[in-house]
C-alpha cells in the first residue's frame, strides 16, 4: 500500500470511524476507497475492495455505523460492501437486481439494535435493510424521483422513521 498526501481524483464520500483522537477517516473515491488515521494528513489506498461490475473501481458512497466497532459500508454497482474497520476483509451485501449504482448510504442510530442500513440508488430510489445489509426492499413511499443523490436519516428514526432523500 502506498502513502500519498492529497487525494488527486474525485472525491464522492467520507466517512468518520469515530475510534479516537484524530478520527479514522474513510474516503469514497474513483479509484475506490482510502483510509487515514491521521487526520487527513496521509492516505492509504484499500486495494482489496472489489468494487463493480468488470473493471470498475468507483466508489460512490461510503459510511460508517459510529459504533464502537467502527463498521464501514462503501457502494459501488449494484452492490454494498461491508468491512470492520482496519480488517480490510468486505463482505457483499447485494442489492436486489437489476443492478444500480449506490449513490448514498445512511444507518441508524441505533444500529445496534435495529440492524437498519438505507442506501440511495441513481435508478431505483431507496433500499431498506433490517439486517445490516443481508436482505432488501424497496422503501419509496412518498419518494416522486427515484434518482437519490443523498440521504439522511432523523436522530429519532427509531420512533419516528424519518428519512430525508436528495434528489433531482
Amino acid at each position: 500500500m502506498s502513502v500519498i498526501t492529497n487525494l488527486s481524483e474525485t472525491l464522492y464520500a467520507i466517512a468518520v470511524a469515530p475510534t479516537g483522537n484524530p478520527s479514522v477517516l474513510y474516503a469514497a473515491t474513483d479509484s475506490g476507497v482510502y483510509r487515514s488515521v491521521d487526520g487527513a494528513q496521509t492516505w492509504v489506498h484499500l486495494p482489496s475492495l472489489p468494487l463493480g461490475a468488470g473493471t470498475a473501481t468507483t466508489a460512490l458512497a461510503i459510511a460508517s455505523d459510529g459504533a464502537e466497532r467502527a463498521t464501514i459500508y462503501v457502494g459501488g454497482y449494484g452492490v454494498l460492501y461491508r468491512s470492520e474497520a482496519f480488517t480490510e476483509r468486505w463482505h457483499v451485501c447485494v442489492l436486489p437486481m437489476p443492478p444500480s449504482y449506490v449513490t448514498s448510504i445512511t444507518i441508524s442510530s441505533n444500529i445496534d439494535e435495529d440492524r437498519i442500513i438505507l442506501v440511495g440508488t441513481a435508478e431505483d430510489g431507496v433500499f431498506r435493510s433490517n439486517d445490516s445489509g443481508e436482505h432488501w426492499a424497496t422503501w419509496n413511499f412518498g419518494l416522486l424521483d427515484l434518482h437519490v443523490l443523498a440521504l439522511a436519516i432523523s436522530p429519532t428514526f427509531a420512533s419516528d422513521e424519518t428519512v430525508v432523500a436528495a434528489t433531482e
